[in-house]
């Protein structure tokens, strides 16, 4: 009873949900009232305002791709960084106070379902949005399904062919800013309209079919889990390189690669800290992960920090809470109210250890041994 002693209402909440037996669940319904009175999920219900996009049903280019910012960006506003911490705050479909909000969102999606489908942004937006709906426990809502599973048999297509050659020669285009040089060019053919690419978000709204998607789209995720977890992918510099997009004729720098800490050369040693924890979790949820070595290594590298009472105490950079930063870059985990003091590190870290154990079905000994910090 470790984590509901010494937890604040996040950690009482999610350890009560979703790491407790039935038989000694207590008051859901206490912890739950206690969990949206906290300081910070009202904090966070607050940063989720209906952005300037939700407001415009036709607008040029300039304007979605000045909107669409609050969608996308490091800013606590950013509905990305804002559903990343109110799931991870435990807050779900069937809470009013999320589905108010987020009800905008899908009428957004219905409305742009046939609107600006040239428009690289637009898609883009849309199956972000889409991704943290289905972490909400959006995932059948029709037009959420639709685009993570349009996302998925796009990217599983280019994926199972196994080709790791994505690079054309940068000379053959002649007006690339000379920011950009010496960075390898990714084949516009991978980008054109949509990025063909496996990105980081893809992996948040696929991990919420791998409960109710047929076999077949497991196969399919497990694939391109495959695809990124070999060398010759982790090999690739971070964050892909440059894209040329077709429809504004310019070069952008792309971003969201899948590289795994302490497996890729391309992953900085900030970078590797910060998405240690992070990164294990996100691809847990995949059976290709799960059998992977990369897993073996990085669960023996965390059990390094399991204290003598038998709880953990992560390095502070493996959970970091930073004010600019990508929920989906491991920026913001932080669970407990501040002040975030060696204790409430220690309390996340026994937290998070005992989810990924229970994720990668390890033995009923071990998970006892969790049980008894719940």
């Amino acid at each position: 009873m470790w984590l509901m002693e010494n937890g604040g209402p996040v950690i009482r909440y999610r350890t009560a949900t979703e790491l407790m037996t039935p038989d000694k669940t207590p008051d859901i319904k206490r912890l739950q009232d206690d969990l949206l009175k906290s300081a910070q999920v009202k904090t966070w219900l607050k940063n989720f305002e209906p952005p300037f996009l939700l407001n415009q049903k036709l607008m040029r280019q300039v304007e979605f791709t000045r909107a669409s910012t609050e969608i996308h960006s490091s800013k606590d506003t950013a509905l990305e960084n804002v559903l990343g911490k109110l799931t991870d705050f435990g807050l779900k479909k069937g809470m009013p106070e999320l589905d108010s909000r987020v009800d905008l969102y899908l009428h957004w999606l219905k409305e742009t379902s046939a609107e600006y489908q040239e428009h690289f942004f637009v898609i883009w937006m849309r199956h972000e949005v889409a991704d943290f709906l289905a972490r909400a426990g959006y995932i059948d809502e029709s037009e959420v399904l639709k685009l993570i599973r349009t996302r998925l048999d796009m990217v599983y297509d280019f994926a199972r062919r196994g080709d790791y050659n994505i690079y054309v020669d940068p000379k053959n285009f002649k007006k690339m800013p000379a920011s950009f040089a010496g960075r390898p060019l990714i084949n516009p053919e991978l980008t054109r309209g949509q990025i063909r690419l496996p990105l980081s978000y893809d992996f948040i709204g696929w991990a919420c079919l791998q409960n109710k998607g047929s076999k077949e789209v497991r196969a399919q995720a497990n694939t391109v889990v495959d695809y990124i977890l070999d060398e010759k992918y982790q090999e690739f510099p971070w964050g892909y390189g440059i894209m040329f997009d077709e429809e504004s004729r310019s070069f952008r720098a792309m971003g969201w690669s899948v590289h795994i800490p302490g497996f890729s050369k391309a992953v900085s040693a900030n970078l590797e800290s910060m998405l240690r924890v992070f990164r294990l979790e996100q691809l847990a949820h995949f059976e290709a992960a799960r059998r992977h070595p990369w897993i073996k290594s990085n669960l023996e590298h965390l059990e390094q920090f399991k204290t003598a009472d038998g709880t953990y105490l992560f390095p502070r950079d493996y959970l970091p809470e930073k004010p600019a930063a990508y929920w989906v870059m491991g920026g913001k985990m932080a669970l407990e109210d501040s002040p975030r003091n060696k204790k409430a590190i220690e309390i996340e870290s026994t937290f998070r250890m005992a989810k990924i154990k229970k994720s990668f079905s390890f033995p009923q000994e071990s998970m006892s041994t969790i049980r008894k910090h719940c």
